[in-house]
């Protein structure tokens, strides 16, 4: 399972698992897995986990030398979860309308290089200050049944979402727009039913980048 030094909050109720990790430090080994798994009785697909991933700084990189500051984990990792929705900078918290709220934590989310897509059904990449994609990052949406949940993030801050899911939704208040900046270097890809690129301060996309 992931060797976590610092404070973990997780949940794993019956059925499809959640698990919500605030970090310093995370490796992510072992036979951790959130993909879906046969339901015999209800003949019909268990629906999967949800995990999120919130510190200061996140970076996802398969580079051999990440950056020391960062929270550091990799497209192959996080892939091999097999989580449904997967949530990078913040923790979500149930709300009362059924959606949920994002606890950001993250000043930062770069993710520099992908040496495979990353992928999920619903995943949110979301910081304070900034979200960054590097040139050639590579994000696509996976299909599957389980429906996105509506999203809501207080202050400023950036938000990038790629879902699988045309209805996916996400609604920000309270923004001053001092801080906020999203940048899409060149040649990324962005593949789902359903984008949000939105920044309260600033958005940069680059004209190679392929948004569908």
């Amino acid at each position: 399972g992931p060797k976590v030094p610092e404070a973990v909050h997780s949940a794993l109720p019956p059925g499809p698992g959640a698990l919500d990790i605030a970090a310093r430090q995370l490796t992510l080994d072992g036979n951790f897995r959130f993909d879906r798994a046969s339901s015999a009785l209800e003949q019909q697909a268990a629906r999967g986990g949800a995990v999120a991933i919130s510190a200061a700084k996140i970076e996802i990189s398969d580079a051999a030398t990440p950056a020391t500051d960062a929270l550091h984990l990799s497209s192959t990792q996080l892939n091999a979860l097999g989580a449904d929705t997967l949530t990078l900078g913040a923790l979500r918290t149930a709300t009362d309308g059924g959606g949920h709220r994002l606890e950001v934590g993250a000043a930062e989310v770069l993710v520099s290089s992908t040496a495979q897509p990353l992928q999920a059904q619903d995943l949110v990449l979301v910081a304070t200050d900034r979200v960054t994609l590097a040139d050639g990052v590579r994000i696509a949406a996976v299909s599957g049944t389980t429906p996105s949940q509506g999203l809501s993030v207080e202050g400023d801050g950036a938000l990038v979402r790629v879902s699988g899911d045309a209805a996916a939704a996400s609604v920000r208040t309270g923004a001053a727009r001092a801080l906020g900046q999203a940048e899409l270097g060149a040649g990324v890809e962005l593949h789902g039913a359903s984008l949000t690129i939105e920044s309260t301060a600033g958005t940069r996309i680059a004209d190679s980048a392929q948004l569908d």
